[in-house]
């Protein structure tokens, strides 16, 4: 009669066992709490590309305040080389009224009186006096000109030393910002890198044939231009001839068919002609985000060339792989 009452024994020692395993088990598998998966490359990505977004606006902001600080450079040189030849004058003139006040010390106060001492007579002192007050005069002459011309000189420089001035502390200005800007494109590469290997974006950078339309028209020619460029390198703030931000892809696309157009996606949105998406020909202009900070060139069939980040090359892409803005024609 024992035996049975040991093996009920038996059977809750197991059963006991078995709830502590099956605890165990749970605490370290069932009932843990849920582990955080890594981040998708498609995660990343986007994480990316949104830090990119918000960086673009400054960078194309830089392109728009570099752009009018080499207009300014310009203007300034041609000011400098316009009042050179006066320069030049007051250089000559300066000399010439030295070359005086050096005769005149060298002569001493006397000179004039000597010199009518020693006149043989009163018609030689007479005529020596003429040529004295003359060369006086002449010499006053010289002296009033080189005051005039120094005076005018003067006049002319001021602005455009002002000019030069703004523009050094301009540049000083714009080469903190773009270390700046260099240090945050750096680390956006890096980024890359760590996640994907390299920094240049996947998939074919001509999946077809570019441009898909063509009809020998300006507009076609600037998306002429714009394909022969894919492949080469996203540098910001460039616009070629071996690399490319992305309005100066399109800036340099319709240099090549003889159209100026400003390095800035925003100047360019708003200092051209709007048109609607059933309308695009090859060779409008693309647009994206708000404000606007990205343009692309379309060349037909719903594709567009565009020079999209750092890191990567200029490159084919729908027209619609990021919500489009508005379009324009140049």
């Amino acid at each position: 009669m024992a035996i049975p009452a040991l093996r009920s024994t038996r059977k809750h020692r197991v059963r006991a066992w078995f709830a502590v395993l099956v605890a165990a088990v749970g605490l370290t598998l069932g009932f843990a709490a849920p582990a955080h998966a890594n981040p998708s490359a498609s995660d990343i990505e986007n994480q990316i590309d949104q830090e990119w977004q918000a960086l673009e606006p400054t960078l194309e902001n830089y392109d728009a305040v570099h752009e009018k600080l080499q207009q300014q450079q310009v203007k300034a040189k041609a000011l400098q080389d316009k009042i050179a030849p006066l320069a030049l004058q007051v250089q000559v003139q300066l000399a010439r009224v030295g070359s005086i006040a050096a005769n005149i010390y060298m002569a001493g106060p006397s000179g004039t009186l000597t010199t009518l001492l020693n006149a043989d007579g009163s018609t030689q002192a007479f005529n020596m006096l003429g040529e004295v007050e003359q060369l006086a005069h002449n010499q006053r002459v010289e002296v009033s000109g080189a005051v005039k011309l120094q005076k005018q000189y003067e006049a002319q420089a001021a602005p455009v030393n002002a000019l030069v001035a703004s523009l050094k502390s301009q540049q000083a200005d714009l080469d903190k910002q773009r270390a700046q800007i260099q240090t945050k494109i750096d680390a956006l590469d890096a980024q890359r890198v760590k996640a994907f290997g390299s920094t240049v974006g996947s998939g074919s950078t001509r999946p077809v044939a570019c441009p898909q339309v063509y009809t020998g028209d300006a507009g076609s020619r600037a998306a002429r231009f714009a394909c022969n460029q894919i492949g080469k390198k996203y540098v910001w703030d460039a616009d070629g001839p071996n690399s490319f931000d992305c309005s100066g892809l399109t800036m340099a696309s319709w240099r090549s068919v003889g159209v100026t157009l400003p390095h800035n996606a925003y100047a360019q949105a708003h200092s051209l002609p709007s048109v609607s998406y059933s309308n695009l020909r090859p060779g409008d202009l693309v647009f994206y985000y708000h404000p606007i900070s990205h343009v692309t060139i379309y060349v037909g069939k719903g594709w567009v060339v565009s020079a999209p980040t750092t890191g990567d090359v200029v490159r084919m892409k729908r027209y619609n792989s990021a919500t489009p803005t508005s379009y324009a024609r140049p």
